[in-house]
This record gives structure tokens, sequence and C-alpha cells, in this order.
């Protein structure tokens, strides 16, 4: 049987959440999709109405002192911090929550270079179908806009192929 969890406060099946009456039960559900909104959450139903389907997260906007541009981390990589801006002693940070779709999260400019890892790996396996298929002028230009993509990800301190192993 398939599991469903709750957009608004990732509940699922066999982990409901608590209410005052007990454990919730769902308001909407999608089993196909593997999402519902639970009794628990019912301020989302108009988000689960109008087609989003994103769950909610707990997001940390973080800003260095002295720094505009924010980094966001998903609160259950917190543990990942130090590791992802180089966090020196003395150094300080504001820390503002949010809760944020995982299609807003996933948008944000700090994952371009994994946006464009994902066009570059579909631009290498199309080069490669149009090479199955005999198709070499064809497979020159997906390989060019691979080789212009890995060009815009290496500018910006990534190496595609590294990326493109995580997708």
């Amino acid at each position: 049987m398939r599991t469903a969890t709750c957009i608004g406060c990732r509940c699922t099946d066999f982990h409901a959440c608590q209410g005052e009456d007990g454990p919730c039960s769902w308001l909407a559900v999608d089993y196909g999709a593997g999402l519902g909104v639970c009794s628990g959450c019912p301020d989302q139903l108009k988000r689960w109405q109008a087609g989003e389907r994103s769950v909610l997260m707990l997001v940390a906007k973080i800003t260095r002192e002295g720094e505009s541009t924010p980094f966001f981390i998903e609160s259950n990589d917190m543990a990942s911090f130090p590791l992802l801006l180089d966090v020196e002693p003395g150094d300080k940070f504001a820390v503002e929550w949010l809760e944020m779709s995982s299609n807003d999260f996933e948008a944000l400019p700090q994952f371009e270079q994994v946006r464009l890892a994902r066009q570059w790996l579909a631009e290498c396996q199309a080069a490669a179908a149009a090479e199955k298929n005999g198709l070499t002028d064809q497979a020159r230009v997906h390989q060019a806009e691979g080789a212009r993509i890995a060009a815009a990800v290496a500018a910006a301190g990534y190496e595609v192929t590294h990326l493109a192993q995580f997708l």
C-alpha cells in the first residue's frame, strides 16, 4: 500500500500528527501522488484545492554579518551548515525561520547550478540518443549546448559531473 504525506506538517499514514481529538485523518488525499492534507492542517486545504502539491518546509534564511546575500537551508540540514558556508570562529549570522514550499526552496538562486546540471544531463542524454539514431548534426548541437552549460557551472565554481551524480 502506498502512503501519503501531508503537504502542511509532513505527517504520514503511519506517523499521524496529534490534535485535541487524537490522531489526524485525511481531509484530502491523493495516494497516487503520495500527498494529502490532514485534519491538523485545514489551512492547507486552499493550497490543495488550488492545485499546489508541494510540501511545506521549515527553512533557515541565514545571512552572514556584513553580507547581503542570504543562504537558505532546510531545518533538517542545519548540522551541515558549517560545511556549506566556511564558518570561522567569531563569525556572526542572522537567522530567520521561514515556512517555504519545496518548489519555492528548489527555485532559490543558490540552486541555479543544480538546475543547470539537470539541463546538462538532459543535453548529454539527447546527444547520445541522436548519435545512436545516426543524427550526427543534432548530436553536435546537443553536445555544444552541454559544453556551454558545463562552462556556466564551472564559472560558478562547480563541476557539472560532480553535481550530476546526485541528480
